[in-house]
């Protein structure tokens, strides 16, 4: 059984080639657990051409102390630390190409 609040906030702005996106997330379990969990993180996304991009990737995980979120690919929930209460981030370079 899930008895949690989720608290998400982001923004995308576009300029030339380039797109920057930031954004906020609270995650408030109500359970015996308490496992509270906030991220934030940014996206700098730089198109090479019309279906090849390049983007370079910022997040962090602050744990409160029953939680044990991290994340992972592209900076997105993916994971848990090695112990409770540990933060956790991510920096990822990626390049994307669409067929």
């Amino acid at each position: 059984r899930q008895d949690s609040r989720l608290f998400h906030v982001g923004y995308r702005v576009n300029f030339g080639p380039s797109t920057v996106t930031v954004a906020y997330n609270r995650y408030d379990d109500r359970t015996l657990a308490d496992a509270d969990v906030q991220s934030y993180g940014a996206v700098y996304t730089y198109a090479l051409s019309k279906r090849t991009d390049v983007n370079f990737v910022l997040t962090r995980f602050d744990n409160d102390d029953n939680a044990q979120a991290a994340p992972g690919g592209g900076g997105f929930f993916g994971g848990v630390t090695s112990e409770a209460g540990k933060g956790a981030h991510n920096i990822a370079l990626a390049l994307r190409h669409r067929f």
